[in-house]
This record gives structure tokens, C-alpha cells and sequence, in this order.
């Protein structure tokens, strides 16, 4: 990618589009595009609202491993731990902690890729009131 191609197609080998191009650092040594599956996924909400609305929670998400599956209280790596919750917002209101395990993404209309629960959830369209399916460790204190 070369300076001044943002906005363009980003294409593989085979002349598939993979992506958007965003913008490219000065010397040419790094690009950024957004993908094509993000941008599938928006294309509703932009050509409807002519923007995007971007979906908060308020929490600091963390990957489950196997390092870290008992410090959630699981038995085995699944979902998207919440490391943090940020006072006031969204998550803290509807009384998400620290060591919840957010499990399933419940909105009716949301086609969830097997293994990757709350991923979708930064381009949930503004949806307040998302249903989330979570865990919360034995003992757990607020």
C-alpha cells in the first residue's frame, strides 16, 4: 500500500477484496485496512444512518487461556473474561464485575462465530439493552 491509496481496496493475490485501506505510514513500511468482513458487517448501518454507531460497555476485556481459566472460575478456556469494569458505564450499571465471563451475545437478530462469544459486540449498532449470557466465578465479590 502506498500513501494516498485510503479508501481503496485492499486485494490478495487472487483479486479478492480482503479489506479497505486506511491509511500507510510515511515511508511505506506499514499500512492499515480495515477488513472486509468488519466492513460487511456495517454497511446496513451506514448506508441506513450514514454512520456508525459504536457500541460501549465499559469494561477491559481479557482472552481466557490456559494460564489463566481458574482465576475465572472455569474449567476450561471459553468466552471473554472482563478484567476491569469502568465506574458508571454501561457494564458497571447493569452490574457486570471483574472476573465475569461474558459467554454468549443473546440479541435476537446476532449470528455468533462458534468460539468467539462478545467479539461483535464494539459494532452492536448502539444496541442498548444487548442480552449477554455471562459467568461469574463461586465466592466473587464486587
Amino acid at each position: 500500500m502506498n500513501p494516498g491509496n485510503s479508501g481503496g481496496p485492499l486485494v490478495d493475490m487472487g483479486g479478492q477484496v480482503v479489506g479497505v485501506n486506511t491509511m500507510a505510514a510515511r515511508n511505506g513500511s506499514i499500512g492499515f485496512a480495515i477488513p472486509i468482513n468488519l466492513i460487511k458487517t456495517l454497511l446496513p448501518q451506514l448506508l441506513a444512518k450514514g454512520s456508525v454507531e459504536w457500541g460501549w460497555l465499559g469494561v477491559r476485556i481479557d482472552e481466557i487461556t490456559e494460564e489463566n481459566v481458574r482465576d475465572y472460575g472455569l474449567d476450561a478456556p471459553r468466552g471473554v473474561g472482563i478484567e476491569g469494569v469502568l465506574p458508571g458505564q454501561p457494564a458497571a450499571q447493569a452490574g457486570i464485575r471483574a472476573k465475569d465471563v461474558i459467554l454468549a451475545d443473546r440479541r435476537p437478530d446476532h449470528r455468533e462465530p462458534a468460539g468467539a462469544p462478545a467479539r461483535h459486540l464494539d459494532h452492536a449498532g448502539g444496541n442498548a439493552g444487548a442480552r449477554l449470557a455471562l459467568a461469574r466465578r463461586a465466592g466473587a465479590r464486587s
